[in-house]
């Protein structure tokens, strides 16, 4: 996957997030967790967004 390419499709984000190709169509299909976008009958990602979604999903450990 190139770094400069700005939209994914769903088997790119499944494989930049370690999850299951079923795991992104049932997200998409019920419109939850990452924002896509529609081209004609494909779903795409915005990489800035998937990004974004990461950074906002970070959890840091507490302190002892």
């Amino acid at each position: 996957m190139s770094t400069d390419q700005r939209f994914l499709n769903k088997r790119q984000v499944a494989a930049m997030l370690g999850l299951s190709l079923y795991t992104i169509d049932a997200w998409v299909s019920q419109r939850r967790e990452l924002p896509f976008i529609k081209m004609g009958r494909r779903v795409m990602f915005d990489r800035k967004d998937v990004d974004l979604w990461l950074e906002r999903n970070r959890n840091s450990p507490s302190a002892f």
